[in-house]
Formats: structure tokens, sequence, C-alpha cells
């Protein structure tokens, strides 16, 4: 059933209300103009600063070279030396997986303050909630099926699949809601709908992997997987080009009536230590307690790392990779991107500086050969072979050291503007990011509002629908009821008939 014209009017009207709204913006960002330039000036004299800044540091730098030029050669001998002799770092292996639920979860995470070492208890200062994907979600992801569940790739490439087909990994969301209406609990109850369903893993590779052995690898980790879970993993896919590191997605997912902990060791080590502390409770014993959950969960990350461990053993120690890496904080991935940025920020700075250093060296060696050009003439060390021309020597001095103050004048001032120049474009390009995705963000709104009115017309649609075959069927019984309406009265009457005859 198609939505009806007080629908589509509605549709159009929120439409209407949206454009007027993207129009007010512009006006508003038009009288806001004179605020901006204003902005903009204080942006550059700050740039100023910072580029006074920068020269006192490229100062200091210089310096430090020439320090550094004026060593003899044999420490630097014994540098390189010392410095072949350190051992290289291996690079680490990665492979994780996590469980995820049909429709996804909102979980609460806690912010801490303290030390992120493992032995350490990190202060919490707040907590905030952290919305897990769903299971179409990252099904979604990895096949690069839809743009909305990949937001954080900049240009999206197409997915390879190694092993398993397309159609059975896109019909996985619909296996599990079968999985999940056939499976019960230990008390015999349904499973809630947000329940573990799939386990999702990551295998990824090191940059400097050569691409023959990478592929040895794939197909090493892919024998492997098989091995440990067999025909409950549906698929494996590779993502080579959009994202900085080569790496593979995998799906597991349990049998008809298995239960979920059958193909997570985690959860299978900790569900056992409950139960077991249960079984203890029902039987009149100790009671469930704080030292139980504990246990519960020192058993899965053992567990876990007893997974890490095999996986080690089994692939990564044949291709030189190492158990463990640097051990850095795992962080969520605005503040990832954050940190990367400002990294990227702290690498652009530091070339300006060498840049600068080397125009402002260039400048310095043009400026000392001009003087002992100039001492030269002054000293009178001009041979007396230029005899009466030297006015005209002097005459000639002079105009080289103005060109050449004039030259060093027009160098800083180019590389003045330069900066400036730099400066502008990236304050410009930050603002178009942060409109861009303020837009994105409007725009999603908008398109989930869409989608529930959209849902609710269909309700609606499937309602009137189902009144009209009810109204149909009505109407056949009542036309039905007159037709037969004749044929009843004659009955009638030549049942009248028949008594009256005697």
């Amino acid at each position: 059933m198609r939505p009806s014209l007080k629908e589509l009017l509605r549709i159009d009207a929120i439409t209407k209300a949206i454009q007027g709204k993207q129009k007010r913006a512009e006006i508003a960002d038009e009288i806001s103009e004179d605020k901006r330039q204003s902005k903009i000036q204080k942006q550059l004299q700050e740039d100023a600063q910072r580029l006074r800044k920068d020269n006192q540091r490229a100062t200091r730098v210089a310096r430090q070279l020439e320090k550094s030029t004026q060593n003899p050669p044999n420490s630097a001998k014994t540098n390189l030396s010392s410095r072949s002799t350190k051992p290289q770092k291996k690079p680490a292996m990665f492979m994780h997986y996590n469980a995820y639920s049909i429709p996804g979860t909102t979980q609460k995470r806690s912010i801490s303050t303290g030390s992120v070492h493992r032995r350490k208890s990190p202060t919490v200062k707040s907590t905030k909630l952290v919305r897990k994907p769903s299971a179409t979600q990252i099904v979604n992801e990895a096949l690069r099926v839809d743009p909305r569940d990949c937001l954080h790739i900049k240009k999206i490439e197409e997915a390879e699949i190694l092993y398993g087909e397309q159609s059975r990994i896109l019909d996985i969301p619909n296996y599990l809601e079968q999985w999940r209406e056939t499976q019960r609990d230990r008390m015999g109850r349904k499973l809630r709908s947000d329940c573990h369903a799939l386990l999702a893993g990551v295998i990824s590779t090191p940059t400097e992997m050569e691409d023959a052995t990478r592929e040895k690898f794939f197909q090493k980790s892919i024998k492997y997987l098989q091995g440990i879970h067999g025909s409950q993993l549906i698929g494996v896919i590779a993502h080579r080009k959009d994202e900085p590191h080569q790496h593979l997605h995998y799906f597991v997912v349990p049998k008809i009536g298995q239960p979920f902990t059958d193909i997570h060791p985690g959860y299978k080590a900790s569900q056992a230590v409950m139960h077991k502390a249960a079984d203890r409770q029902k039987n009149g014993g100790e009671k469930v307690g704080k030292k139980d959950y504990i246990e519960a969960r020192r058993s899965f990350k053992e567990a876990m790392s007893k997974e890490q461990d095999l996986f080690f053993e089994e692939v990564a120690v044949h291709f030189g990779l190492s158990r463990l890496g640097p051990a850095r904080a795992r962080l969520p991935r605005p503040e990832y991107n954050s940190q990367k940025t400002m990294r990227q920020r702290a690498e652009f700075e530091r070339i300006k500086t060498v840049e600068a250093l080397r125009k402002r060296r260039n400048l310095e060696t043009q400026i000392r050969q001009a003087e002992k050009r100039l001492k030269e003439l002054e000293d009178g060390k001009i041979t007396a072979v230029l005899g009466g021309a030297l006015g005209v020597a002097g005459a000639t001095c002079t105009a080289v050291s103005e060109t050449i103050e004039q030259t060093v004048i027009g160098a800083f001032k180019a590389f003045s503007k330069d900066e400036s120049r730099l400066n502008e474009l990236a304050q410009n390009h930050k603002k178009q990011m942060e409109e861009l995705s303020s837009q994105l963000k409007e725009w999603k709104d908008h398109a989930t509002v869409l989608e529930r009115k959209a849902k609710a017309i269909q309700k609606r649609a499937e309602e009137a629908e189902a009144l009209n075959k009810y109204l149909g069927s009505m109407v056949d019984a009542k036309d039905s009821e007159r037709n037969l309406a004749p044929t009843i009265q004659n009955i009638e009457s030549s049942a009248a008939k028949s008594r009256r005859k005697p």
C-alpha cells in the first residue's frame, strides 16, 4: 500500500523546513563574516608570534648542529658502532576476538586517571555509555556493504572473501535469530534479545611484512581457525587497501541447540566458575560472593591468554612475530584519532622548523660571504693591478651589500608569507571538516526520523489493508445473502403450498 496524501504532505513539509533551516544557517554565516575576519586577524597575530618562537628554536637547533659538527670523527665511529650492536625489536602479533549480540548493546565504561599497567588498579573518575555494534553492523563493516557502518574509513575499497560465501555471511543475523529462538538457559527460560550470539575476530599483520609472507600468514591463519572452529567458521574476509594494516575478519556462530560459551573459551571458563558457586549455594553452602566473581574474571583471563599462546605457537612464531607487543594502552577510537592528529601536527611543525633552519643557514652563508668580501675590500687586500678602479670597487661593494641585504629581507618576507598561507590553509581545512561533520550529523538525524516515519506509514498501510480485506469479506457475505433471499422465499412458498393440499 502506498502512503496517504496526508503523510506525503507531512514529509514534504519536513523537507522544506530542513531546507529553510539550511538557508537561515547560510544567512547567519554571511552575517558573521566580520567576526570571522576578526578571528582570522587574531589568528594571524598568534601565527606571527609562533613564527618568532620557531625562529628562536631554529637558532638553538643551529647552534646544537654546529656543536655536533665540531666533534672528532672517532667519536662518530664509536657512536655508529654502539648503535649497530643494539638488538632490533620484532614486530608483535595481533589476534583479538569479541562477542556481539544480535541488536547491539549499550554498556557503561569507566574513565580512569590512574596507571594503565595491568598490575596497578586505576583510579575511576567517571563513567560513560558506549554503544556496542550489532551483528548486522559488524558484518556490513567487514563486507563494506553499508557506508554508514564504515564511517572510520576515508575511502572505502572492496573487501576480499578468502573463506566462505557472501550470501551465507550476510545471512548470519537471520541464523542467529533462529538459534536464539531454540536456545534456553540453565533455568529453562528463553534467552534475552541482547544475549551474546556472534564471535567476531581480527587477525592483523605488521606493515613491514612482505606480500608473499603475508599471503602465507593469512592461509596458515585460516587453517588454524578451521582446526579450532570447524564448520562453525562462517567466513574470513581480508582488508588490504583502505586501512593502514592489512588484516582479516572472521565470524564464528554456534550450532542450533549449542550454547554460545562452547565457542568462546573465556566465557566458558568464567561460566563454569559461576555455576559451581551457584550449585554450592543451592546445596546450603557459602553464598555467591565477591571472591567468586574475582575467580571467574581470573579464569576468563587465563583462558583468553591460553588462546593467544596457542595462536602464537601454531601460526605467529613461524613468521618471526613476537608474542607480546610494546604494552601500549588500548584507547577508544576518538581518543586514538586525537592523539594521532597531535602526532601528525607535531611532525608538521618539525618539518617546518627544519625547513626554516635550512633557509636561515643559506641566508647566513650568503651574509658571511658578503661580509668576507667587504672585509677584503676594506683591508686593502686588492692588488695594485686594480689601479684607479678603487672608487669603482667601493661603489660595487656598497651595491653588492645593498643587494644582499635586499635579497635577505625578501627571502624572510617570502618565508613569512609562505608560513601565513600554510596556516590559513590549515585553518580553512579544519573549518570545512567541522562543517561537514555537523552537516553529516544533521542528515543522519533526519534520515533516522524519516525512517521511523516510513515504518509508521508502512504499519498504518498494513492495518488499512487488513481492514479493507475484512470489509471486503463482509460485503461479499451481504451480497451472497441478497442473492439467496429469493431462493429462500421460493422454498418457503412451496412448503406452504404443500401444507395446504389435503
